[in-house]
This record gives structure tokens, sequence and C-alpha cells, in this order.
């Protein structure tokens, strides 16, 4: 077996063990310490493979799954990602525990389609990984199945996943209608043979059902209302996974097609990131429910990293190939941000509704007086994810708009006009907690030593990654490796 094929093979087999087990002997403990072990084993085989990558791939697989740094570092945060949600999972809500075995092996298969996704060379392999993503995604939105709101969140996820799938698929049987295949590589002689028209609606299309599962704008209307409704673990799952999945997907396709529609190609990524960047900071502002909140606060950032995946795909365009380089680094290093990030507000957002039974702004009130250290946890995390210096999501930004500036000054003008308004309802979380009393002014914050060792980790990162250049080096080290086509 080729070493590339390592991380995929730890994921099946852990996969098929957490069901066994749990049909053998069903055990809550059992079933998630497995899936901590399998998505720990898989990610330090990932970082191996794309430190000392394989010579060699089995040439059938080969033909379908690319395994060059591009797609392994995108699966590395992928399944760091994923190894973030099953550790913040254990006891956060009921039928995580009541039902473990199908809940650890749902997101482990769900990891599994979005590591596949990152590796995809070829349509049909892509729609396979795509809905290998997708369905248990559909059937975790609504675990909690006797929950209004759960059972709402899933059915409106399958809706519009299932929508997105048949526009990829009709996108797709044009680009086979006019390349006679299916692989990226064959892309261009779409437009080489002449077919040039359908060639731009097949990629439109494909490049909507990619939106979709995004939640960029004005694709995101499944957002609010499945972040909501989901488990809190999930919803972090789901804001982040598929975001770094789909974002490798979208540069690896049309990477292949610059030559031709590198400009076209730029100015609709511009204005898809644009529209996401001021729609998504604008609901936000009116938002007191906070799943919804992050919803809208994920539409802005996903408009953000847009920017940087239309940086790429321009500069590559036009042959300024250090350049595309660089957006590259600066894409990667502000998703890592951004993700992680984000986790650290998840897993804060799930201890306060735990102990207040709330998810409102409301809940947040007073909490610097109940627990000091939930609430600067959550001004690092806030304030990194609005882009304040000297934070990682600042340098993140900074690099990221820089990258913009060279390919499309508007798009760093709004993306430094949508990080100024984000200010605004960061703070507001923040003003309740500091400034506002809470209700008992007795209450105790209790936090387990793994949950606390965990968000103590993930802001040594947030905040040291902004001070320390090494996070910075790592991910432009990483880019430099990375295949631009």
């Amino acid at each position: 077996m080729s070493l590339a094929l390592i991380p995929l093979f730890l994921l099946v087999c852990g996969l098929i063990l957490v069901i066994a087990t749990d049909v053998a002997k069903p055990s809550t403990q059992r079933s998630y310490l497995l899936s901590l072990l399998t998505l720990t084993l898989s990610f330090l085989a990932q970082v191996f493979t794309l430190v000392f990558p394989a010579e060699s791939v089995w040439a059938p697989i080969d033909r379908v799954l690319e395994f060059d740094p591009l797609s392994q570092g995108f699966s590395c945060l992928a399944l760091f990602l994923a190894f973030l949600t099953v550790g913040m999972s254990k006891d956060s809500f009921e039928e995580a525990s009541s039902k473990a075995g199908e809940y650890y092996s749902l997101v482990l298969t769900a990891t599994l389609g979005g590591v596949l996704v990152a590796h995809a060379e070829e349509l049909l392999t892509f729609f396979l990984a795509f809905e290998l993503l997708s369905i248990p995604l559909y059937a975790l939105a609504g675990f909690r199945r006797y929950h209004r709101k759960s059972a709402e969140a899933g059915l409106k996820y399958f809706l519009s996943g299932a929508l997105s799938s048949a526009i990829f698929l009709f996108g797709a049987s044009w680009v086979f209608g006019a390349c006679g295949s299916t692989h990226y590589n064959t892309l261009i002689s779409g437009f080489e043979q002449g077919h040039g028209q359908p060639m731009i609606l097949a990629l439109l299309m494909i490049l909507s059902a990619f939106a979709f599962k995004m939640s960029v704008a004005p694709f995101h209307m499944w957002a609010p209302d499945t972040y909501e409704g989901s488990p809190i673990p999930v919803a972090a799952f789901i804001s982040t996974v598929p975001k770094v999945a789909m974002i490798a997907a979208t540069l690896r396709l049309l990477l292949e097609v610059t030559e031709v529609l590198g400009n076209e190609l730029m100015v609709v990524l511009a204005a898809l990131s644009i529209l996401s960047v001021v729609m998504g900071n604008l609901v936000a502002l009116t938002q007191t429910e906070l799943t919804r909140m992050a919803a809208y606060s994920g539409v802005a950032q996903i408009g953000y990293l847009l920017i940087g995946v239309a940086s790429v795909i321009s500069l590559d365009g036009q042959a300024r190939y250090d350049l595309a380089q660089g957006a590259l680094g600066s894409l990667y290093l502000y998703l890592l941000v951004y993700t992680v990030t984000n986790f650290a507000f998840w897993i804060i957002l799930l201890l306060v509704s735990h102990q207040r039974k709330s998810t409102r702004l409301e809940a947040f009130d007073g909490l610097a007086q109940t627990s000091p250290f939930l609430a600067f946890a959550l001004m690092i995390t806030l304030f990194s994810l609005a882009g304040v210096p000297p934070l990682a999501g600042f340098v993140g930004k900074l690099f990221l708009f820089r990258a913009a500036f060279y390919a499309q000054p508007l798009m760093a003008f709004f993306g430094v006009l949508g990080s100024v308004t984000s200010l605004y309802y960061y703070f507001n979380i923040l003003r309740r907690c500091y400034f506002l009393k809470p209700q008992d002014e007795q209450e105790t914050f209790e936090v387990s030593a793994p949950t606390k060792g965990l968000l103590v980790a993930l802001l040594l990162l947030t905040s040291l990654g902004g001070v320390f250049p090494w996070l910075t080096e790592i991910c432009f080290w990483l880019a430099e490796r990375m295949i631009l086509l």
C-alpha cells in the first residue's frame, strides 16, 4: 500500500471499528475514544505524507484522486477540525451519549467525505465524495429528531443539498458533453474544441453548487436555520470542515481553466465575495440568537476566503506565479486561523448554553463576573474574528487583503469595510459580558479539565500565531509546495 493512502485507510478502519463495537456492545466512552484515536492517527499520517510525499500511488486510484501538497494540506486541516468536533462532543447533548455509535460514525463518515473531496481530480469522484460528506451531515443536523428546530434544520439542509447536487450533476453533464471526459485536466480541451459557451455554463452551475455547500451569499439561505437547530458540535463541524474541503475543490477545478477564463472567473468570485461580506455583516448586526449570528458571520468569513480564492485565480491567470503563490499562502493562513478561532467560539457557546440553557445574546450577561476565564477566552476569540491586532486573525486578514490588492483593489476595500462593520456585533457581545450584571451573581461555571485544556490550546494558537511568525511561515512554506497549474 502506498503511504499516501494510509490516512484514508485509517479513517475507514476506524469507522468500521466504531460501528462494529457499537453493534456488539454499545459504549459511549469506547466510541468516543475510538473516534479520537482514529482522527489522531489519520491526522498524523496525513502530516507525515505531506512532509515525506509518496513517489507513486496505485494507478486506478491515481487516476481519480490527487495526492499532491494542495490536497494533503487541506486534508490535514479538515482532519484536525474533525478531531476538535469529536473532542467537544462528549456529554454535549443527550443524543450524543445515548446514540454514541451512530453519532461518531456519522462524524467519521463526513470527515472521510471531506478528505476525498479535497483529493478528487475528477467530477464523478468528486460527486461521490461530495455526497459522502453531505448525507451524514443531513442526519447530524437533525440528530435531535424530537426537537422541532433540529428536525427543521435537517430538512432544510437536505433540501438545499439536494438542489446543489442536482445543479452540480447538470453542470457535470455539460462538461462531459463538451470534453468527452470528466477529469479536471481535460477541461481546457472543451475550450480548445470550440465549446466555450457550454463550458462557461457548466462551470457556472458547478460553481453555484460549490457556493451552496460553502454558504456563500446569495446561496446561504439554509445556514441560519441549520446552525440554530443543529447540536452545537454539529454546527461547528458544518461551519468549518465542508468549507475547507470545498475551497480545496474550487481551487483544483478553477486553476485548470485560468489560462482562458482567469479574468472572468475572478470577476464572478469577486462579486460573490463582496456580496457575502456585505450581506453577512449587515444581517449579523440585527441578530440576537448567537447561532444565527454565527451563521451570518460565517457568510461574511467565507466572503473573505473567496477574496483569497479570487486573488489566486486572477494572479495565476495573469502568469504572476510568485504573487499567486503568496495569495495561496495567505488564503491557507486565514483559513487555518478562522476555522480554529471559530471552533473556540463554538466551545464557549456550548459551555454557556449548558449553564444558562440559552444561546441568545442575553445568556452572556455578566459572564465576566461569574466566569472570568470564559469571558477572557471569548474576548480573544471575537477580537481575532474581527481582525484586531496583534492576534492571528489580524495577521491573516492583512496578508489576505494585501494579496487582494494586487489582484483587484476593490475586494480589499470591501474586505476592510466588512471587518470594521463586524466590530459592532462582536463588541456588543463583549459589552454584555463585562458591563451588565448576571441574573445570578452566585453562579459558578464548571469547566472540565480536557475542555479547558482544549480551549487554552486554541487560544494560544489564536494569540501567539499573530505575535510569532512561525504560523505564517508554515502556511507560506506549504503554499510553495502546493501545485499551481
